[in-house]
């Protein structure tokens, strides 16, 4: 959670999430930009590969915008119809997640091992994209709350604008 409370220290506030004129958001597109540098073909080279090593599976579609997003992100079609996404995180994060109807919350997310073919895309195409420098969220990890971002809470009116970790590492939760 160290690495989790510094991205918090210094990229996010609490207008951030509830106001329009953070003055933190300028950092995350700065850190955007910088990633997009350092990966500029990224996203194209999982494609590729994936495409190469797993002809079973399909690319159905991918982002190159992660400057709102927090991430780059690409969904493939498993030969049993599931769809999945894969988010890298520009805080150097990996997630995925079931895109069909009827999944919420944190039950769509996949974990590592909970998936043979998408832990083996991780281990061999996507991290070693990226230097082996993702880390796949834990459901702990991505589930727990930063309570100092929710609204309601802080005024004292219930309890129901959560932010998680995950609304930290992407636009997507």
């Amino acid at each position: 959670m160290n690495k989790i409370q510094s991205i918090i220290n210094d990229y996010f506030d609490f207008d951030f999430f509830w106001r329009q004129d953070s003055q933190r958001k300028q950092l995350i597109e700065n850190l955007a930009k910088d990633f997009q540098k350092k990966h500029p073909n990224a996203i194209v080279n999982i494609i590729h590969q994936v495409k190469a090593a797993y002809p079973a599976l399909t690319i159905k579609r991918y982002t190159y915008f992660i400057e709102d997003d927090r991430c780059l992100t690409f969904e493939i079609q498993f030969p049993n119809q599931d769809n999945v996404v894969g988010a890298i995180s520009i805080f150097g994060y990996f997630l995925a997640w079931n895109s069909m109807p009827g999944k919420s919350g944190f039950d769509k997310y996949i974990y590592e091992n909970d998936n043979a073919i998408l832990n083996q895309l991780f281990q061999t195409i996507v991290n070693p994209e990226f230097g082996n420098m993702l880390e796949w969220v834990s459901k702990d990890m991505i589930s727990e709350e930063i309570e100092i971002f929710n609204h309601d809470k802080i005024l004292g009116v219930g309890d129901n604008s959560p932010i998680y970790v995950a609304n930290l590492l992407t636009r997507f939760h």
